[in-house]
């Protein structure tokens, strides 16, 4: 995760998605995921803030998991439902209704930075309710790639 950077839960829910239906979709089988992996992948905050949005899915029917048979194990199988596969194929070709939207500029430019993080970003999710994603902030290779690459 970014310094001082919150990616909001709804990104790093849809960020999972993906992660499990990239894994799964390589294999054609479950994958055996590390709950620490999970949490660098999805940029979550701590590995509790992971262990919570992988229980709020499963509670939703989005993505099945394997409890571990031993205690304090962080390995689990993951796979999605049919609706985590059908959210999976919809965000794949840009048709996932979310509240985020992307921002791409120039790098190192002080002023233009400062604007964008004290300024527009906060007018875009006061006025609309969404949260602008900067490219440079993101370090996951594909998130956009995946949004407007058609099938």
């Amino acid at each position: 995760m970014t310094a001082n950077k919150f990616i909001s839960p709804a990104v790093q829910a849809m960020n999972l998605i993906r992660y499990i239906g990239d894994r799964v979709s390589e294999s054609g089988t479950p994958e055996l995921i590390n709950i620490y992996a999970i949490q660098d992948a999805i940029e979550a905050p701590s590995v509790e803030f992971a262990l919570q949005l992988i229980e709020d899915l499963k509670e939703r029917g989005t993505i099945i998991y394997s409890d571990s048979s031993v205690p304090g194990d962080m390995l689990r199988e993951f796979n999605l439902s049919l609706n985590g596969w059908e959210q999976y194929e919809a965000e794949k070709r840009g048709q996932f209704s979310g509240n985020y939207g992307f921002i791409a500029m120039q790098f190192n430019d002080d002023n233009l930075d400062a604007f964008i993080r004290d300024v527009v970003k906060p007018a875009v999710k006061d006025g609309i309710g969404y949260e602008l994603v900067d490219l440079r902030d993101v370090s996951q290779a594909g998130i956009i790639d995946n949004i407007m690459r058609p099938d």
